[in-house]
């Protein structure tokens, strides 16, 4: 039997991203595990219908991952996850 090495997360919740302080236990779990973290694109709620006549993966999919990784920066929940491979889109093989 194989074990997972990692787990799929939206990029928001909510309206919450990654380096909210809800997340931490999470967080502080996958890191115990050495885990690999992917984010998937969503569109958040406070933002999806501001151009009404444009689909979310166009616009907010890029943003929304942009906020994803800029919460993690600037909340610096990098530095104590240090076992953690995070991933997002563009690193998909």
């Amino acid at each position: 039997m194989r074990k997972a090495d990692g787990i799929g997360l939206l990029t928001s919740y909510d309206d919450k991203w990654p380096g909210h302080p809800m997340f931490e236990p999470v967080f502080d779990e996958l890191n115990r595990r050495k885990a690999v973290v992917y984010f998937h694109p969503s569109a958040p709620s406070c933002c999806s219908s501001l151009l009404p006549d444009v689909p979310a993966p166009t616009l907010d999919f890029p943003h929304d991952t942009t906020r994803a990784i800029a919460s993690l920066l600037v909340s610096g929940s990098f530095a104590p996850w240090t076992t953690i491979r995070f991933r997002t889109e563009g690193d998909r093989p």
